[in-house]
């Protein structure tokens, strides 16, 4: 059991060093700072769109209606009538 222990324990302490570091590191780099406007960010409009999200034709779906939408399912009611 010693000789595991002795083998185990400065690696433990070592990760927790490494995680300790970055943590520190994130820190003085301000990624801590403003915890409230990522919140926020997601709600404001932006021209451009997420180009990750393409339709089957290749267009952006804001592109395609001018605004993104909520998927509604088929047979849901036309919210415009």
């Amino acid at each position: 059991m010693m000789p595991g222990l002795l083998f185990m324990l400065p690696i433990a302490i070592g990760i927790a060093l490494i995680f300790l570091g970055f943590f520190l590191w994130s820190v003085r780099n301000g990624d801590y700072e403003d915890m409230e406007m990522p919140a926020y960010k997601m709600t404001f409009d932006q021209d451009e769109g997420d180009k990750s999200i393409q339709t089957s034709n290749g267009v952006s779906p804001v592109h395609e209606a001018g605004s993104l939408a909520v998927a509604q399912p088929a047979d849901a009611p036309d919210p415009g009538k």
